[in-house]
Formats: structure tokens, sequence, C-alpha cells
């Protein structure tokens, strides 16, 4: 079908999980519409919902050293929304998730998720949020980034259609895992 825009790729590694990972930005995106927070915050919180998603879904047809950009730009809005929002911790986690396809060294993989984490710690201390604020965020990016590992591309296909199969958490390391 021509003109046809896909938000995802055509890979049945990816799957449909990817839309299913994105329940954890729901209460980012909802609770400036549900407390007491001002208008400039609402509208920013939506806008910085938008352009994450935009992100989210480039990120999947990107592989590489291009996909710093999106790691960077998602640590980022993490960073800006972090002293001010409960729920901004999840941009750190999302931007670990994809640390895994940058390169097929695990070594950068773990460079990348501790850089991020480290990112989250030190605004974190920096602006004085409780730990209760930040710290899963801590413990999720790197148990999701690590997660999020990719399957070996020389496996054959029966290697990834098993790991395909398996739920999150259950040893898995397909793109399928990927929040």
């Amino acid at each position: 079908m021509r003109g046809t825009f896909r938000l995802l790729p055509r890979d049945p590694q990816i799957g449909w999980t990817p839309f299913a990972w994105l329940i954890y930005l729901v209460p980012f995106a909802v609770a400036p519409l549900v407390v007491d927070a001002s208008t400039i915050h609402r509208v920013s919180a939506l806008v910085a919902t938008a352009v994450f998603l935009a992100l989210y879904f480039a990120g999947f047809w990107m592989r590489g050293w291009r996909l710093l950009s999106i790691i960077a730009a998602i640590t980022m809005i993490g960073c800006v929304f972090l002293p001010t929002h409960p729920g901004a911790a999840v941009f750190f986690i999302y931007a670990a998730s994809f640390a895994p396809w940058v390169d097929k060294k695990t070594r950068t993989a773990v460079g990348i998720i501790a850089a991020t984490s480290a990112v989250l710690i030190v605004e974190a201390l920096a602006v004085s949020l409780p730990l209760m604020l930040w710290a899963w965020g801590v413990v999720f990016t790197i148990l999701v980034g690590a997660s999020s590992r990719a399957d070996d591309p020389d496996e054959p296909e029966a290697a990834h259609g098993a790991a395909r199969d398996r739920a999150p958490g259950e040893g898995g390391r397909t793109r399928t895992h990927r929040p």
C-alpha cells in the first residue's frame, strides 16, 4: 500500500511489545492533568510526551552509533523533568533500553547504561530529590537496559523465535524486551 506510515519496522523480533511498554509512560503524561499543576507544566509534559514518542519509535528504526542521539535526547527529557515530576525517571529507563542496540559489544551497552544511571543519580543528588523519587529509576534503568540485550544475529532463526516467545523477565534477550 502506497504512502503507509509505520511506527515500527516490519521485524518479527520487534512485534507489538513496544506498544505495551508505553504503559509506563502513562503516569508521566497523566499526572499533571490530574493534580494541581500549572498550565505551563501540563503543556510542557504533554509536549515532552509527544517528543518522547517520536524519539522512541525512531529508535526502533535505527541501529549502531546513531542511536546515541536517541538515547541522549530521551535522557535529556528525563533531566528536564526530574526536578519537578516524580515520573520523569521513566525516561532514563527508556533511554537505557536502547543501549544494547548501539554496538554488539556488551561493554558498550554496559557503559551507556552506567552513564545513563549516573546522570540520573547526579541530577537527583544535585537537586536534593528524596531517594524514593529516583532510586527506583536507577534500579530499573539497569535492569531494563541489561534485559534488552539483543540476540546474536548469527544465531539460527529458531533461537530467535524461542527467545521472542518468552515473556519479559524470563531470560529472553530479544528486541521485544525493550521498553
